[in-house]
């Protein structure tokens, strides 16, 4: 496909890694499936030296991180 690099953000993917969000009715393959592909992001892909945090204002600077894919 051509694609090298993936940029996350924490408002994204932090969901699928706290225990008190659930799936919304009907939506739980969709959910499980968003949190397969974090979960196997962060296992194989490479996380470059590059990163920002949150910030108070999330809008503005939702903290990103940078993946290298392999």
């Amino acid at each position: 496909e051509g694609v090298t690099h993936v940029v996350v953000s924490e408002t994204d993917y932090g969901k699928y890694f706290t225990g008190s969000v659930r799936a919304k009715s009907g939506q739980s393959a969709t959910f499980r499936a968003r949190a397969d592909f974090y979960q196997q992001l962060f296992r194989e892909a490479e996380l470059l030296p590059w990163e920002r945090e949150r910030g108070t204002v999330l809008y503005l600077h939702p903290g990103i991180r940078i993946y290298r894919l392999r």
